[in-house]
């Protein structure tokens, strides 16, 4: 028995006795006007009859076109129904997030827990790649950043997550001997780095451990050891390596268990970067991505 004929066929010949014309058919399909008449020719010589009258000005259907036609288009117009369908239920039950990388394993698996308790069966996909945040995301739902908070505009589909301060932190196990050997602990992108807060610091103030370590930070910025993410910047400072610039919301955690501690006094700041959620123009209608953005 001869294979069925392709449903691109059967599409081509619906839209074109819908339209009656093959170039107009092309222009909807997104095919060129050859690609459309070849569909139709192929599908006539399956047929075995001929399914169009050709004229100078457009196209008729035959009488037997008319009648396969009748049949054809109530079944094309179903399984478009029903694809749109699928698509659309698998668009709302997968939530896909771009994410900050330390803000993901620091902050957001509580959040996502409450959102699974309120929706269960939702796939998750997260992806923390390099931020770039002056170009959104293609696919995912809802981006979790940050960006200067001079160019921040909170509305309905962005919200600032925290306003942040930040101040150094050491392990709780280094001396304060060790200060002045110790590195600082650079985390890149940020706008709020070592240089910016050791610009803003008074220079009379603390002990004389803490005005010497200031001091020769001062005088002699340097970094020793360089991250691309938070998470490994603190990391290393709770191992003793060297001294890590705090971002509240994130170094809370560390702060409660002992793995951290700020210096004294602390010099906090107000955090030029802030983190934000944003919702794409995917999520604005997704039931799932517009309940993490109400949760964060």
């Amino acid at each position: 028995m001869n294979a069925k004929p392709p449903l691109n066929w059967l599409r081509s010949f619906v839209v074109a006795a819908r339209l009656q014309s093959f170039t107009r058919a092309a222009q909807e399909l997104s095919l060129t006007q050859a690609a459309v008449s070849k569909h139709i020719k192929g599908l006539e010589a399956w047929l075995s009859i001929q399914l169009f009258i050709r004229k100078a000005h457009g196209l008729a259907l035959t009488e037997q076109g008319k009648h396969y036609y009748q049949s054809c288009e109530p079944l094309i117009d179903k399984l478009d129904t029903l694809t749109d369908l699928v698509a659309a239920r698998e668009q709302h039950s997968t939530l896909r997030l771009r994410c900050n990388i330390s803000y993901s394993a620091l902050l957001l698996p509580q959040k996502l827990s409450v959102l699974a308790s309120r929706l269960p069966g939702v796939d998750l996909d997260i992806n923390n790649g390099i931020w770039e945040p002056d170009r959104p995301s293609e696919n995912a739902h809802l981006e979790i950043g940050y960006a200067p908070k001079k160019s921040l505009e909170p509305g309905d589909s962005l919200k600032l997550l925290a306003e942040d301060q930040l101040f150094p932190v050491v392990a709780p196990h280094v001396r304060a001997d060790q200060w002045l050997t110790l590195p600082l602990i650079q985390v890149l992108g940020y706008t709020g780095d070592w240089q910016w807060w050791l610009q803003q610091q008074p220079k009379k103030v603390g002990n004389k451990r803490y005005r010497e370590w200031l001091h020769t930070r001062q005088s002699s910025f340097q970094t020793a050891l360089r991250t691309d993410n938070s998470l490994t910047g603190y990391q290393l400072c709770a191992q003793g390596l060297g001294f890590a610039m705090a971002r509240t919301s994130l170094v809370q955690p560390m702060l409660s268990n002992g793995q951290l501690q700020p210096l004294k006094p602390s010099g906090a700041l107000p955090a030029p970067d802030l983190f934000f959620a944003r919702l794409t123009e995917r999520g604005v209608n997704h039931p799932a991505a517009q309940a993490l953005f109400e949760l964060l």
